[in-house]
């Protein structure tokens, strides 16, 4: 059988025809063909929609200590990355947040970050987007390869608690008074040296070891 206009030419450019003989209508037409008239790429509609799986050796700057896997689809300007390790995986959307070098009509640098959910983690990506990007909002280049992992600067889950922002000295009963006994009652120690800082306490003893001597030397004179 005579083969179409536009199988031929998908021979002819090495693309494999996508289209079988049970695809053509009654006037003998494929899938193909159909798509062809519509002015469609039979093959742009699989490849549009790939989806990106990278693994990444990330940079001496990360605070994760192992390669990482990348996954996100070109087309949706850095929404929907999924970066996962070991037991962690996260899907974030990547906002620009400054400008790192504007080139004027040749495009400009930016630094993206995007936080996961559970506001632990924030990833770095510097990106390259065309002039037009104040308008349209778009990215042009990035390259994974120059992702930044680090801990979220707002969580602080992993520092000790005197170093928190949140940390009340007055909650280990400084005052030598603890908060509240067991089943609802105050404490009623007296003052002394519990729930001092240790320099505090060393003061404290040498000033009442001062003023002990000072008044032997009044009870002496």
């Amino acid at each position: 059988m005579k083969k179409l206009i536009s199988e031929r030419f998908q021979e002819l450019a090495g693309i494999k025809p996508l289209y079988t003989e049970q695809d053509k209508d009654q006037y003998d037409r494929t899938q193909a063909d159909r798509d062809w008239e519509q002015g469609k790429n039979p093959q742009s509609t699989a490849q549009d929609s790939a989806t990106i799986k990278k693994v990444v050796n990330l940079k001496m700057d990360s605070e994760v200590g192992e390669p990482v896997t990348v996954e996100y689809d070109p087309k949706k300007n850095l929404r929907d990355v999924t970066i996962s390790w070991g037991n962690e995986s996260h899907t974030v959307d990547f906002e620009a947040e400054d400008t790192i070098d504007d080139h004027g009509n040749e495009g400009l640098d930016l630094e993206t970050i995007a936080n996961s959910d559970d506001g632990r983690w924030q990833f770095i990506l510097d990106v390259y987007a065309e002039a037009t990007y104040p308008m349209t909002g778009d990215f042009a280049e990035w390259d994974f390869d120059e992702l930044i992992i680090q801990g979220h600067p707002e969580n602080e889950d992993h520092l000790e608690p005197e170093d928190r922002s949140d940390y009340d000295d007055m909650d280990e009963g400084s005052c030598g008074y603890s908060q509240e006994a067991p089943g609802g009652k105050d404490l009623k120690t007296p003052g002394g040296t519990k729930g001092m800082k240790a320099d505090t306490r060393t003061m404290s003893m040498m000033r009442e070891a001062i003023k002990k001597e000072i008044k032997k030397l009044h009870e002496t004179n």
